[in-house]
């Protein structure tokens, strides 16, 4: 698993990334991704016309995350006065400061929002001013899409947010041979339709809808076909006019997006269940039955 912004990353030319997204083999991922930007309670920010006219201060992880280029994007492109602190490890840190007052705003995507912080939203201790990706219907929020300014702006947005028709991505290395892939995008599609899966996703609020193999792998292929006057345009990736990539790259350093080697494709915090038995466990058995029906296994 890997973070879905690589594509991307790539096809905005951002230095450091030592690897070939198009030669990956996608297998595939539990869901899409909305990504949010919510705005603490007592901010009294509710719109982005708000953000506009208040500083309102970020938490982040990295230049080239998604906690950094969403807030970059909307100020580039949207005009809001987001003052954007890197340096947090993780989304529970940057949580942990919205509540301590040290931040007042982070990006996340609309599914954690409701499987981890469900008090949040009931209690109205955040607001969401902006969703970006495929639109959920159970959220009130403008699409930062629809909010181009023009043709070019929007397809800069539709690069940066391109992560989120990949949500939590599963793919493996370039030159596995072609049963293993179709045997790993077998055991995955399978597992998505699983039965006691289904269920335990139900019970801890995942969104089941997923994004197979082959659709991803066409996904990439587009993203990785932008424009290059588009893609030029690296400022909500940390770089500008050419310049910053030494500090981008030092920061996707420190929080292990580059390069690409095997520690980067890891189990993250939401595979991570308790029971061994669990049915949403199979996840990370995949390979195991991809070498079982594999030949070359």
């Amino acid at each position: 698993m890997i973070a879905n912004a690589f594509p991307a990353l790539q096809a905005a030319g951002i230095p450091g990334v030592q690897f070939d997204a198009a030669k990956m083999q996608w297998l595939g991922s539990i869901a899409p991704a909305v990504e949010t930007m919510a705005v603490w309670h007592t901010t009294g920010v509710k719109t982005i016309e708000d953000a506009r006219k208040r500083e309102t201060i970020v938490g982040a992880s990295a230049r080239g995350a998604i906690t950094f280029t969403y807030p970059a994007l909307m100020n580039d492109l949207l005009g809001t006065k987001f003052k954007i602190v890197t340096g947090y490890p993780g989304g529970n840190e940057i949580n942990l400061a919205m509540e301590r007052g040290e931040v007042e705003a982070r990006n996340n995507t609309w599914s954690s929002w409701k499987a981890t912080k469900a008090a949040w939203l009931k209690d109205r201790k955040i607001v969401i001013i902006a969703q970006a990706g495929p639109k959920a219907s159970d959220l009130d929020a403008p699409s930062v899409e629809m909010l181009a300014r023009n043709a070019d702006d929007r397809q800069l947005i539709e690069l940066v947010m391109s992560g989120t028709q990949l949500g939590r991505p599963l793919t493996t290395n370039a030159g596995v041979p072609p049963e293993r892939v179709a045997a790993l995008r077998s055991a995955f599609a399978a597992t998505m339709k699983d039965a006691e899966f289904l269920a335990e996703a139900a019970a801890l609020n995942f969104e089941v809808n997923p994004v197979l193999g082959e659709s991803m792998q066409r996904i990439v292929e587009k993203v990785l076909s932008t424009p290059a006057p588009v893609a030029a345009r690296k400022e909500p990736f940390g770089v500008a006019n050419g310049r910053g990539g030494g500090a981008l790259r030092a920061g996707l350093k420190r929080s292990g997006r580059l390069p690409l080697r095997k520690r980067d494709v890891i189990c993250p915090p939401w595979l991570q269940f308790r029971s061994k038995t669990s049915a949403i466990s199979r996840l990370s058995r995949i390979s195991t039955m991809a070498n079982r029906r594999s030949p070359t296994g």
